[in-house]
């Protein structure tokens, strides 16, 4: 009995290892999944393993490419991309910000210090650049303001 149930899993074995190639090869058809799997210089073996995660960063890394902004960010988490970190022969896939998160979180990182009780994320993302200079009555105001940051 204990031989046909390992003739069984190897058969079963077989199938899956089919159908990976398989897989693989039909992603190979996809030029940013093969220039993934070139920049990493991994066997082909062990990169037949990591399909379908190659296949999401690469798609991610796709929607990166096509991004204006971080409001139009289709990946699965807003502002990062999937992306493989070879270790050794093997792969870890972490989530890197992309430019657009970095910048938003290099403008906002000031906020970790600040605790203000309802104050809206627009107030607190406010800046000098935003303030509506066209009217006349708001001169003697930003003017104040300039002076007060330059001399700050």
């Amino acid at each position: 009995m204990q031989k046909i149930e390992e003739k069984l899993n190897s058969f079963k074995k077989q199938v899956n290892k089919e159908q990976l190639q398989k897989d693989f090869t039909l992603a190979l058809k996809d030029e940013t999944f093969k220039i993934l799997v070139d920049r990493l210089a991994l066997d082909d073996d062990i990169a037949i393993n990591y399909t379908s995660s190659l296949e999401d960063s690469a798609r991610e890394y796709k929607n990166c490419l096509k991004c204006k902004n971080l409001l139009s960010c289709k990946n699965k988490v807003e502002g990062y991309v999937y992306f493989p970190k070879k270790n050794n022969q093997k792969l870890e896939f972490i989530y890197k910000a992309c430019k657009y998160k970095e910048k938003l979180d290099k403008k906002t990182k000031h906020l970790k210090n600040v605790n203000l009780m309802f104050a809206t994320k627009d107030l607190l993302l406010a800046s000098m650049d935003e303030i509506i200079k066209t009217d006349k009555n708001r001169f003697a105001t930003i003017k104040w303001l300039y002076d007060f940051k330059k001399n700050y």
